[in-house]
């Protein structure tokens, strides 16, 4: 992937920051700016998600389905995913109608269901599931991790994810040996009889 790449899956990233917000248990709506071949936008839209769960004889679990452009159960724009257990999601359909494809309308959806399943699943993530040509050089563009991005700027109320920072050298402590040790088997002897081998 060169820089151009990386460019263009950045510019088609069109949710509008900060337009993501939950409005009831289980539904969602953001804003989606279309961009067109042309680079020029198009008007704002609304996208769209509900949650739903199930079950069945292999397990339980939660699904999303996120659309533009009509109802969820007519829409040809549309990614459902679905999740196992309490563990990540997995894509299990989606689409964009011909006409409407490369604008940015299917990252809009997985960074909407991406940005979902982070705060309902903290450590839960939007995995690939069977893709096509087209989704493939998609996934790998934004996410060659396998796990698509979080954006961190999509919340109306201000939420945004924080990966896990490494620990810090400050929060390794040195190795104090039990009182009354005096020599341990790996570092030697204690010449101060303070306890810590390391001074």
């Amino acid at each position: 992937m060169d820089a151009a790449d990386i460019g263009w899956s950045v510019l088609k990233a069109p949710l509008v920051p900060g337009s993501l917000r939950q409005t009831s248990d289980k539904t969602y709506t953001a804003q989606f700016i279309p961009i067109g071949d042309d680079l020029e936008e198009g008007p704002v839209e609304p996208v769209d998600a509900r949650l739903s769960e199930w079950a069945n004889n292999l397990g339980s679990g939660e699904g999303i389905d996120a659309w533009m452009r009509g109802e969820w159960f007519d829409s040809p724009n549309m990614v459902q995913v679905v999740g196992y257990d309490g563990g990540d999601f997995e894509v299990s359909s989606a689409g964009i109608e011909g006409a409407l494809q490369r604008q940015g309308r299917a990252t809009a959806l997985y960074d909407m269901i991406a940005a979902i399943i982070e705060r309902r699943r903290e450590g839960s993530r939007l995995t690939p599931g069977y893709r096509s040509d087209d989704a493939l050089e998609l996934w790998n563009a934004v996410s060659p991790d396998e796990q698509w991005r979080v954006r961190n700027d999509l919340w109306a109320d201000g939420y945004g994810y924080r990966p896990p920072t490494p620990p810090q050298v400050s929060d390794y402590k040195p190795y104090v040996a039990p009182t009354g040790m005096t020599e341990h088997p790996w570092w030697g002897t204690d010449d101060d009889d303070d306890g810590d081998f390391f001074d």
